[in-house]
């Protein structure tokens, strides 16, 4: 009869536990781009937060926050009337609720007309106003600050409403929030080196180093690799030129959207939900590219088109000889320290951990000779230009290197429609943005003097034209 007893016990014990620490309700997404915005890609599991912990932080260390009194919005991250997380996080019931983050996270681009101005929002953009980066850093001074402490953390969840069951509320006092601090300090050491580097700032990846170091284990050693985040859009003629990212170091969009996955946090590749993200590469594929919402000087982009035709079209127009190839590093003459991470050393690494970790085929990844001669559809959206954003507006692209802006602020959202970009220095753009600084290692603004000896009249009639891609 004991030993009955104490099955049962053990059944019970094991039923409450897979209730309240394992039992899954997936979120069902019928429409892509809502599955896009909000829909889980599987991070919940190896790197989720529980939904409550994660809530509160903004109440409990407000002071700690780039923008006190902001919340999460405060990171550049968008939150939409009635929803409970901001765009590119989702939230998913794995016995507890848990907050994970999916691709918008770093692909949605925000565009004000003016300041105060409502956000237009354009998914699988640039995500130029998100600092992933100072986000991850909030987090990690939040475990590391006195009040990380379990009565603190439960009192501020029960002033935002959350209901806890006592069990619910034991599990967060002995296991969640000790846990939670334990995976982030953990997760702190782990990016401990972009302490050495300089700051990435909104709108450019932190995952290149971690590539390096993490996944492909080789020895610190410097390198800083900080690119913009690029589009997702209009996927197939990146496809079918067979290059893809700033150097091309993926000839394939499943192969980079595995590594994406690999670099977003998957423990495994069993918590991917590879038919949903399917889904997603199959709309990046064929997904429109952004229209120019603001007037054309029809006349003026016509004699631009001649312009583009005589100094641009054979880099950047598909069919033309140099289009989507890349350019050797040492011709076009822009900053080469995100050329110089991808050694031969790591890439050799990297893909014989793919392959044994992951289960994924060999040649994830390839070292090139420069960076790619890009298609620019959509180019009005993707400001900062160059692979490092070092170049606020195309009207200081197409000036020589020496006159470019030497510091200026990324991440405000207001939009500059005459010189193409967004708005980066003044005031408001101060107060809100990042002083990106092109003297340091990594953010050089030189290079890529293509159309910079055009006349003036030509220069806006281009600009004009480019605004039509």
């Amino acid at each position: 009869m004991l030993g009955i007893i104490a099955v049962v016990g053990v059944m019970a014990g094991g039923a409450v536990a897979w209730n309240y620490l394992f039992r899954t309700q997936p979120v069902l997404y019928e429409d892509v781009e809502e599955y896009f915005l909000y829909g889980s890609t599987g991070t919940e599991k190896g790197m989720g937060m529980p939904f409550w912990i994660w809530k509160v932080l903004p109440d409990v260390f407000d002071n700690l926050l780039p923008h006190p009194g902001e919340g999460y919005e405060g990171f550049g991250l968008v939150l939409e009337q009635g929803r409970e997380v901001p765009i590119g996080l989702t939230r998913v019931r794995m016995g507890f609720d848990r907050v994970g983050t999916n691709c918008a996270f770093c692909h949605l681009s925000v565009v004000r007309d003016s300041p105060g101005a409502p956000q237009r929002l354009y998914p699988s953009g640039t995500g130029a106003s998100v600092d992933a980066q100072r986000y991850f850093n909030f987090l990690f001074a939040a475990v590391n600050d006195a009040r990380w402490d379990a009565d603190v953390l439960l009192a501020a969840m029960d002033d935002a409403g959350a209901e806890l069951d006592p069990m619910e509320r034991w599990l967060h006092r002995n296991l969640l929030i000790p846990r939670v601090q334990k995976e982030i300090r953990e997760m702190q050491n782990r990016f401990s080196w972009w302490y050495e580097v300089p700051r990435a700032g909104p709108g450019r990846w932190i995952a290149f180093n971690d590539l390096k170091y993490f996944f492909a284990r080789q020895p610190r050693d410097g390198s800083i690799g900080n690119p913009d985040v690029p589009p997702l859009w209009n996927m197939e003629p990146r496809q079918a030129s067979g290059l893809m990212h700033w150097d091309g170091m993926s000839d394939d969009i499943w192969k980079s959207t595995q590594n994406a996955m690999i670099a977003g946090g998957h423990v495994s590749v069993g918590d991917v939900p590879w038919d949903d993200v399917e889904r997603l590469v199959e709309w990046w594929m064929y997904q429109e590219v952004p229209e120019w919402p603001y007037e054309v000087d029809a006349e003026l982009a016509s004699l631009g088109e001649s312009v583009w035709l005589a100094n641009c079209a054979s880099c950047h127009q598909m069919g033309n000889p140099s289009a989507g190839r890349v350019i050797p590093v040492d011709e076009i003459g822009t900053d080469p320290w995100r050329y110089n991470l991808l050694t031969p050393a790591t890439v050799a690494a990297y893909n014989e951990m793919a392959v044994e970790t992951y289960g994924f085929d060999d040649g994830q990844i390839q070292k090139t000779e420069g960076y790619l001669a890009l298609l620019l559809d959509g180019i009005w959206l993707r400001s900062p230009f160059l692979h490092n954003g070092s170049v606020p507006t195309l009207w200081d692209l197409l000036t020589p290197p020496e006159g470019r802006p030497e510091t200026f602020y990324r991440g405000y959202e207001v939009y500059d429609r005459q010189h193409v970009g967004y708005i980066s220095t003044g005031a408001e753009a101060a107060s809100r943005g990042f002083l990106y600084d092109t003297s340091l290692p990594g953010n050089g603004n030189g290079g890529h003097v293509y159309g910079t000896d055009l006349s003036e009249p030509q220069k806006w009639a281009l600009i004009e034209y480019l605004k039509t891609f």
